[in-house]
């Protein structure tokens, strides 16, 4: 598998994700409480669920939508490390009404907006309560050599509400979230969970909603009786 790294291009893309909306409503959220809804050198299968010893899903692993990594997460150097669940749902395509009501500085020439629906549970000891999900080692993959992380939403942004954990994020606490990701001309590929950088990313594949209703079949006409 090839290894991917959030890299030069990752970090350029993170300072132009700084989302600002116009013409939205909202605070920034700071004071609010979130709403929580409740080394193998093989490569596993897709779909199969590779743990080691520790129960933590192997680097490497290929997961279908709805499937579930478990891994380790350090928010930040002055807290202890923890054991999240993560699933990603579903994938949805951002539209261009979604664009024209945010501001991106600077511009990107073709930006494309993505939304990741994950549910995380925390299936540790310590309380991970009142962190931003943008700093969940989550990006998605574009097919380069490097991978980008979630935007920063400074407003409210309807199509895909970026949360804080809640509060109290104790063991067995699970919380539905939304991420954006803002492409520059490409397209997503996969999302990449990647807890070590010097490891392995585990990745999620599936279709990517684009919002877009399905036509409705015809029936066919009646054949006339003789």
């Amino acid at each position: 598998m090839k290894r991917l790294t959030p890299g030069t291009r990752a970090a350029a893309l993170a300072l132009s994700s700084l989302l600002v909306l116009a013409g939205c409503g909202g605070g920034d959220g700071e004071d609010e409480e979130p709403q929580g809804e409740e080394t193998s050198e093989t490569t596993p299968s897709a779909g199969e669920e590779e743990t080691d010893e520790d129960g933590l899903t192997e680097p490497g692993t290929e997961l279908e939508l709805k499937e579930s990594a478990v891994f380790e997460w350090k928010p930040n150097q002055n807290q202890d490390a923890g054991t999240l669940s993560l699933s990603v749902n579903r994938i949805d395509k951002g539209t261009k009404k979604d664009l024209r009501a945010i501001e991106v500085n600077p511009a990107p020439d073709k930006p494309q907006l993505y939304y990741v629906r994950i549910t995380v549970e925390n299936k540790g000891e310590t309380d991970l309560g009142g962190r931003s999900p943008i700093s969940l080692p989550l990006y998605v993959n574009d097919g380069s050599s490097v991978l980008v992380r979630p935007a920063d939403l400074l407003l409210d942004f309807k199509p895909c509400q970026l949360k804080k954990l809640p509060k109290k994020f104790a063991g067995g606490t699970s919380a539905n979230l939304c991420l954006v990701y803002l492409l520059d001309g490409s397209r997503l590929r996969d999302v990449s969970l990647l807890p070590k950088l010097d490891e392995d990313a585990i990745t999620w594949e599936g279709e990517v909603s684009t919002g877009k209703k399905k036509p409705a079949r015809k029936k066919p006409a009646a054949s006339p009786t003789s």
